[in-house]
């Protein structure tokens, strides 16, 4: 009915502002005339939309993400005094329901090594394709207020110079858990977390990313468990400070591959401790490219011990998300095991409502 009135009072008044001086001729007033009447008709069809019962949203996820296919880009990097390594990885993705999606992904490693071949030059800059990924995600929210997320992650790719990978499959289960506290007293939101799984080596992880599982410098190849434990406060609803400590529980026999040292590089940091004969403080990622089947010292390692992938540490770093489809992460990390710092930086930007627009017209 008053979807009805509109439309009938629309009418008289464009048909009443006819009469009016809107030009000199019937051809120079009938333009006008049709785009009030056009405008009116969306009113009337905007208050006909508000009178009709609430249908509701899409259907979306625990954790906020609409149903169907999703992208993003991203951009992490930590440089540190040894070098600096980046990662640009592209994933696409799809939520088949409120809890289960999964992704294939594909990162590119470029490095900046102080292991030149050319004398003049201080830097080696390489860049090379990483192994492809694909994922199994599972989402949550208990009736608690946890939010849950478990994603098992398949990596692998073949060994060249081109391509960066251990030439072998890695299977990587990692959980996330938080639960967010809205302070009273302040206006800040304490989310403590905690991050835990099991792999068959490193991986860097595109969901779930932080700065100590980003662009590290070296990868390793065998069994390990690994967790992280912190907490984010967000303040202004689009900043977050973050703050955890990692750890790294390699078990078994190990290989560790460098990002530093190129596969073709015949120079490396040559730091042997002179006490022990090995990498100062177990970096044997700056001295080698490969630890398998080589000699450190006088000590022949087939694959390694367990110690020499280990590693533990704590970060620090600033979320921005205040910028449409983009959002910003600046931080620090250190490496206790391995003594060195790095600065952090990673750019994600979302590509799944583009996505969405042209594929389903969402």
């Amino acid at each position: 009915m008053q979807a009805s009135r509109r439309m009938r009072a629309c009418a008289l008044w464009v048909a009443d502002s006819s009469g009016k001086q809107l030009g000199k001729g019937t051809r120079e007033v009938r333009p006008i005339h049709t785009l009030l009447l056009v405008a009116c008709l969306s009113i009337a069809h905007l208050g006909a939309a508000q009178s009709t019962p609430d249908q509701g949203p899409p259907p979306t996820s625990k954790l906020g993400t609409s149903l169907g296919p999703t992208a993003f880009v991203q951009y992490g990097g930590n440089s540190f005094n040894m070098g600096a390594i980046t990662a640009l990885t592209v994933n696409v993705g799809y939520d088949f329901t409120s809890h289960i999606g999964g992704d294939i992904g594909l990162p590119l490693y470029s490095s900046r090594s102080p292991f030149s071949l050319v004398n003049d030059k201080d830097w080696r800059y390489t860049t090379v394709i990483g192994s492809p990924y694909i994922d199994l995600r599972y989402t949550t929210k208990t009736t608690s207020g946890v939010n849950m997320v478990s994603v098992l992650t398949l990596s692998g790719g073949t060994r060249s110079v081109r391509t960066y990978s251990t030439g072998r499959g890695i299977v990587d289960w990692y959980n996330h858990f938080d639960r967010s506290y809205e302070l009273t007293v302040v206006p800040v939101v304490v989310t403590p977390f905690v991050n835990f799984g099991a792999a068959t080596g490193t991986f860097d992880r595109a969901v779930l990313a932080t700065p100590y599982n980003v662009a590290r410098p070296y990868q390793t190849l065998g069994a390990l468990g690994d967790g992280e434990a912190g907490a984010s406060f967000t303040f202004r609803k689009r900043y977050k400070l973050n703050g955890s400590i990692y750890g790294l529980a390699p078990v078994g026999s190990q290989k560790v591959f460098s990002r530093l040292v190129a596969p073709d590089s015949l120079i490396a940091a040559d730091d042997f401790s002179p006490t022990s004969g090995l990498p100062a403080h177990g970096r044997y990622w700056n001295d080698f490219y490969e630890t398998g089947g080589a000699v450190f010292g006088n000590t022949e390692y087939n694959g390694g011990p367990a110690r020499i992938a280990r590693d533990n540490g704590y970060s620090a770093w600033l979320e921005v998300t205040r910028f449409k489809h983009v959002s910003i992460e600046i931080g620090y990390t250190r490496s206790v095991h391995y003594a060195y710092d790095s600065g952090f930086i990673m750019i994600k930007y979302d590509l799944s409502r583009f996505l969405r627009s042209v594929t389903t017209g969402e």
